[in-house]
């Protein structure tokens, strides 16, 4: 017979059922992006052949989703050495969603020099939101929010701080207003 104490599991509880449906939910949207993905190739990169998931809008402003995996997504813009760009982002992304407990980061990221050697930046939160212009430009930390001059012309991309990106769910949502300086 069991005692009230086994009765009582973490799951029967409203953190434990809370998880459960946490869970649920970063399943359901990394299938739908597993699913839905438009962009990235096998080594992270974007794929010239597929064009952007995004909303663009008036005066060089685009809203777009930048899932946990692939490292990178192309934002679709074109930048200029004449210009800023305005990032801010929100959301979740699960990075090691097969850890238990799974690892939710914002754009921010986390801050873990355990993590660093999965960084793409390894000074920089793992996790967070990262940015370059180009293939080949370096990469740098934009994390929710961020407002940098634009130094080479090139392709915007927008990505996650994670070198493995295959065990990684969810999504930042992401506004980018390109003005000139």
């Amino acid at each position: 017979m069991g005692t009230d104490e086994d009765d009582r599991s973490f799951w029967k509880t409203i953190p434990g059922i809370l998880s459960g449906v946490a869970a649920l939910l970063t399943a359901v949207t990394g299938l739908f992006i597993a699913i839905q993905a438009t962009t990235g190739d096998e080594d992270g990169g974007p794929d010239p052949g597929k064009p952007p998931v995004a909303t663009v809008l008036p005066a060089r402003i685009v809203n777009l989703s930048v899932p946990g995996a692939p490292t990178w997504t192309d934002t679709g813009i074109d930048v200029q050495p004449s210009e800023e760009v305005i990032v801010s982002a929100s959301g979740t992304v699960v990075a090691a969603n097969n850890q238990n407990p799974p690892l939710f980061v914002t754009p921010i990221g986390i801050e873990s020099p355990s993590l660093a050697k999965f960084s793409v930046i390894k000074e920089a939160n793992h996790g967070g939101l990262i940015a370059r212009v180009g293939i080949s430009g370096q990469p740098f930390f934009v994390g929710s929010g961020s407002v940098f001059p634009v130094t080479t012309a090139g392709r915007l991309l927008l990505g996650v701080n994670d070198t493995a990106t295959f065990n990684n769910a969810g999504l930042f949502t992401v506004r980018v207003e390109v003005k000139n300086r």
